[in-house]
């Protein structure tokens, strides 16, 4: 689905996405955890040729998305590069800035966390172009784009 090698858009996102699913279940596994709600890991296809893997799930899932997503999660481009980034709905932030000052910076810094090198006044509202479309326009669910980019 990538326009050309696809190592950044999407195949990284991909990696994040698989590493999550990895972890969540070890999690259930070693330590018995068990999340308060149904969690579903989706992986698109036809994004760059036009949202087509995302935009059918949506239309077809539609009630179901409707009455118990509570938000949407898209790590398209997961790493391009070392700034943490992240674009979606307002309701979303706190729980963004939250989750980023638990979370260790990936450049083996001690004590320094994702949200400590954020440009938290850089999120803003998701335009489209990305799976998170069909979740946000066409169902109203609240959504969120990640992704860590630059030098």
């Amino acid at each position: 689905d990538a326009w050309v090698f696809g190592a950044v858009d999407p195949s990284s996102g991909s990696s994040v996405l698989m590493e999550i699913a990895r972890s969540l279940g070890k999690l259930v596994q070693d330590e018995g955890w068990k999340p308060q709600r149904t969690i579903t890991f989706l992986s698109w296809d036809g994004e760059e040729y036009g949202l087509i893997g995302s935009t059918v799930y949506g239309k077809k899932h539609k009630d179901m998305l409707s009455e118990q997503a509570v938000a949407y999660l898209n790590v398209d481009v997961g790493v391009g590069g070392t700034v943490f980034g992240a674009l979606g709905t307002p309701s979303l932030l706190d729980l963004v800035a939250g989750v980023a000052s638990s979370v260790p910076y990936p450049n083996n810094t001690e004590g320094v966390s994702v949200m400590d090198t954020w440009n938290r006044d850089a999120y803003g509202p998701l335009g489209s172009g990305s799976d998170f479309t069909v979740f946000i326009d066409y169902l109203g669910i609240p959504s969120i784009d990640m992704y860590f980019d630059g030098p």
